[in-house]
């Protein structure tokens, strides 16, 4: 949802400044298009009161969505009889400090999703790892498993999902 929110949003605004760009370009070298559209907001300050409108409408749910967006997010699953809550940016900081360590000097962009049952942990390494083993990947998989165990106390399975980007 917040995606199509965004979506909206971010068209609307790319349509506001063609069509703003569009009379700035035109305006200025048609008189007769000039003073139309003086005579057009003098003698009707609905249209104005309707642009001023918009443009607080459109910059609220920019601001609305700045917020929504900001929240701190956090991860809730049960381990026994408890429940646990654990902040997003701690299990990035872990699995950013894991890549560090197991590939240092390298860069490994991956993404974090959580979801109500599932962790789900998507890395894509440079295309030289295509040679990867099945072993190695099962260690980063056994690694990572004790990572989670052993921080934030996450036992469930969790899902890999590896990608070699192109060079």
């Amino acid at each position: 949802m917040t995606h199509f929110f965004y979506s909206l949003i971010t068209f609307f605004i790319a349509i506001f400044f063609v069509i703003l760009g569009i009379l700035g370009v035109v305006i200025p070298y048609s008189p007769t298009l000039r003073q139309e559209a003086l005579s057009h907001l003098m003698d009707r300050s609905t249209t104005l009161f309707l642009f001023g409108f918009s443009c607080i409408a459109i910059g609220g749910a920019l601001l609305t969505n700045i917020i929504a967006q900001s929240r701190r997010k956090y991860y809730r699953y049960t381990v026994g009889i408890s429940n646990i809550t654990v902040d997003e940016s701690i299990i990035e900081q872990y699995l950013a400090d894991y890549w560090k360590q197991a590939f240092p000097g390298q860069e490994i962009p991956y993404r974090l999703k959580l979801t109500d049952n599932a962790i789900h942990v998507m890395v894509d390494f440079p295309a030289e790892k295509e040679q990867m083993t099945k072993d190695a990947i099962d260690d980063i998989k056994s690694d990572l498993r004790h990572l989670f165990d052993t921080t934030i106390g996450y036992t469930t399975p969790f899902y890999l999902s590896i990608s070699f980007r192109p060079e």
